[in-house]
């Protein structure tokens, strides 16, 4: 794009042409004082615009570039009827298999801006293109698009995607959960692992705290439900022992050697 000349300079220079074809014509200074005035604004806008045009252009380029977002691959460009226009690569970011751009036009450089300030503060600027495209759609990637455990910043970049829009159901085009989410599916999973171990290691033995009289009784509950009350319906009744446990006041009780084999198989890393 060729530099943009002075103003004086470029004045002159459309006057002289103008006062060149003035005088040819007619004769009459004020005449064509008049057109250079016009020409100039039509001339300063159009100068105007191509400043404006070229410093979009540069500074899209220069936040994909590789001393910036360090991710370049994400611009695409094509030109439409001489038109030049922009877009930040997001195939599969989205959807699984899926070839997608979101355009990049001068009203949503701030946009972009944002996004890769808020990416560029937690070190995940690679990640520009995918940010603002979710931001301007009000989606969350898939995902699969997420970072993995492996990049610095997976937590934060994840945390920004999740600000983007609701948490997307698993399907078709979303077949993998992010890994924030798989690792809450993983905890899940292991919890109700140790509980089974727990159950199974656990006493039929219950401390309960009696309603009557809020002392401590002990119950013994046998597999079929049945109750056995060694200290008799004085101190616990079987009606008491209902009530207080589903207040939650009775406690399973479990024996020192039962806990620590529990603990042992939390603790105890797999073999691999």
């Amino acid at each position: 794009m060729p530099s943009v000349p002075a103003d004086a300079e470029r004045r002159d220079r459309y006057a002289a042409a103008v006062r060149q074809a003035g005088d040819t014509a007619y004769g009459n200074r004020p005449f064509y004082e008049a057109i250079t005035d016009a020409v100039i604004t039509v001339a300063d806008a159009e100068q105007a615009a191509l400043r404006d045009a070229r410093r979009f252009l540069t500074r899209v380029m220069e936040i994909f570039s590789l001393s910036h977002a360090d991710s370049y691959g994400d611009l695409f460009w094509r030109v439409d009827d001489g038109k030049l226009k922009l877009y930040a690569n997001v195939s599969d970011v989205f959807a699984w298999g899926s070839a997608d751009t979101e355009p990049i036009t001068p009203g949503a450089l701030i946009a972009l801006e944002r996004a890769y300030a808020d990416l560029k503060a937690v070190n995940g600027e690679d990640f520009t293109a995918t940010l603002y495209a979710a931001r301007q759609r009000g989606q969350r990637p898939q995902g699969a698009a997420y970072p993995s455990g492996a990049h610095a910043s997976w937590r934060e970049v994840s945390a920004l995607y999740d600000g983007c829009g609701p948490e997307r159901a698993l399907g078709i085009g979303n077949p993998r959960p992010a890994p924030v989410q798989e690792a809450e599916l993983e905890q899940q999973a292991a919890d109700a692992d140790l509980r089974e171990r727990y159950e199974a290691e656990a006493s039929p033995w219950y401390e309960v705290i009696n309603p009557r009289n809020a002392t401590t009784s002990i119950a013994l509950v046998h597999d079929n439900g049945e109750l056995y009350l060694p200290e008799g319906p004085d101190a616990l009744t079987v009606e008491e022992f209902h009530f207080a446990a589903a207040r939650g006041k009775a406690y399973r009780l479990m024996r020192v050697d039962e806990a620590m084999a529990v603990a042992q198989a939390e603790h105890t890393p797999e073999a691999s």
